[in-house]
Formats: structure tokens, sequence, C-alpha cells
């Protein structure tokens, strides 16, 4: 659950992020997905050892 959560809460940073900068460049954005993608990742490990 909290897993899932703090996805949720990435996903809303970046839709924020994204609304509020529709002049940003694709490049700063394609970061922030990788950089989205490899947090989720890294909370999923994390996650998974305490299991």
């Amino acid at each position: 659950m909290l897993l899932e959560s703090n996805a949720n809460v990435n996903q809303v940073k970046l839709c924020l992020t994204l609304a509020s900068a529709p002049e940003m460049e694709s490049n700063l954005l394609s970061q922030l997905k990788v950089v989205r993608r490899i947090g989720n990742f890294l909370e999923f490990v994390y996650a998974n050892l305490l299991s």
C-alpha cells in the first residue's frame, strides 16, 4: 500500500510540473520521467526487502 501511495505522489508531482511549465524542454521532461521510474523501482525493491 505504501508503495502505491508513493508512486501516486510521484505521478502527481510529475503532472503538476508538466502543467505548471508547458515551455519546459522535452529533454528535461524525459529526464524527469526517467528519475520517476528509477524512484518507483527503488521503492519497489526496498518494499520487497522489508517483506
